[in-house]
């Protein structure tokens, strides 16, 4: 039953073909989609309210204040990603150290002091989660840390591993963002007069 069926296709086949053009052209399309990742904080602002500048230390930094928001990364599929954090207030920190984010000058170009951003309780895919840092843009990783940089050429990821240095893909990420305050001595600052806090950062993902 099968071969009768299929010979009169085969001859009107033949038959089609002989009055067709000797070439034809096709196309092959498509999209190869990158995978997409987008990064929330539960709020933008890290704000400590006002401060008493009888609370500062006459002659050595003032530290201990600390302000908590979550951070979450989601990505459409397992994305190998990080984050590189940009210090908007660059220079103005009280030291030049890699962790030191700045917070602006007072009115006689005094560094208010710094903050340090720290990651807390991360969770990746729903398993307990570890940072890592990059200090040459991904080139090689250092295991075991949870504090960001300021440095241009680092970047910061995360792994499911402890002591494994390098990043693992995840689909969701949770975590905690810590701002450290770390105040100068009120003895280098311009205390006649009020002081705004000024710090700014930029977090942007960075796909690996």
């Amino acid at each position: 039953m099968h071969k009768r069926m299929l010979l009169p296709l085969a001859v009107a086949l033949s038959s089609s073909a002989a009055s067709a053009a000797n070439s034809v052209d096709l196309a092959v399309t498509g999209r190869i989609m990158p995978a997409a990742c987008s990064i929330s904080l539960s709020s933008s602002e890290y704000a400590f309210g006002e401060i008493k500048s009888s609370d500062l230390n006459i002659d050595s930094n003032t530290a201990g204040r600390t302000t908590d928001h979550d951070l979450g990364i989601i990505c459409s599929t397992p994305t190998h990603i990080a984050i590189q954090a940009t210090d908007n207030r660059s220079g103005t920190a009280l030291d030049t150290h890699f962790s030191l984010f700045g917070l602006g000058l007072d009115s006689q170009g005094n560094s208010i002091g710094a903050y340090q951003l720290i990651t807390m309780d991360t969770e990746l895919d729903g398993s307990l989660g570890y940072g890592t840092r990059s200090d040459d843009g991904g080139a090689t990783w250092n295991y075991d840390t949870n504090v960001l940089s300021t440095a241009p050429s680092s970047i910061f990821s995360w792994n499911k591993t402890a002591n494994g240095a390098n990043p693992e893909p995840f689909v969701s990420l949770t975590q905690v963002l810590r701002a450290h305050l770390i105040l100068s001595p009120m003895e280098d600052l311009d205390i006649t007069q009020e002081i705004p806090l000024d710090g700014s950062a930029t977090l942007e993902l960075f796909y690996l």
